[in-house]
């Protein structure tokens, strides 16, 4: 078993189903529930529910594809918005509703807050008339070398904060079991 499969092991709340240069797990909300034969079925059904779907990939690697500048969650999401003129209106759950004209690509709903330590975060959300399980997705540049992605129903959307920061956390208790692993 390769050192990483084991560290995804520890953690124990993801099921892991791609492989490098990003890997992309899935778990249970509320709580990071991790794969199991008990919830398969959870897992099994069409839609979101409650399953939350994470990408972590390498990117400011010389020479790779992925190769890019790190940028802070606020220049993400300035990039995004870029050569689009934005109209904020009153959103749900504390965050900020953002029209943006050209549209956003996909037609996607645009939504920004501050979390509770005054942090920057923003979120892109399918329109409900367009898909049959409407979801949402962020984008963090987690490190230099480490980009994240994540997106959850739409329905869950009134969770935002509880969501990234269990996100965050995850992703923190994931690094710190593979430095463990690591030779001293």
């Amino acid at each position: 078993m390769k050192q990483e499969d084991a560290d995804v092991k520890k953690v124990g709340v993801f099921r892991s189903v791609l492989t490098t240069p990003f890997k992309l797990f899935a778990a249970l909300l509320p709580d990071f529930e991790p794969y199991t034969e008990a919830n398969k079925h959870e897992f099994d059904k069409p839609g979101w529910h409650r399953k939350i779907s994470l990408m972590l990939s390498e990117h400011n690697i010389p020479g790779s594809r992925t190769s890019s500048p790190s940028m802070t969650r606020s220049e993400v999401y300035e990039r995004r918005i870029r050569n689009k003129e934005i109209t904020d209106a009153p959103g749900p759950y504390g965050l900020t509703r953002q029209y943006a004209n050209p549209k956003l690509t996909g037609d996607m709903e645009l939504y920004v807050g501050h979390k509770h330590d005054g942090s920057f975060y923003w979120v892109q959300c399918r329109p409900n008339h367009l898909v049959s399980f409407p979801s949402c997705k962020t984008f963090i540049s987690y490190s230099e070398q480490t980009a994240v992605s994540y997106s959850f129903a739409k329905d869950r959307i009134s969770d935002w904060a509880v969501i990234d920061d269990g996100v965050l956390n995850l992703i923190q208790q994931f690094e710190n079991n593979t430095k463990q692993g690591e030779p001293q």
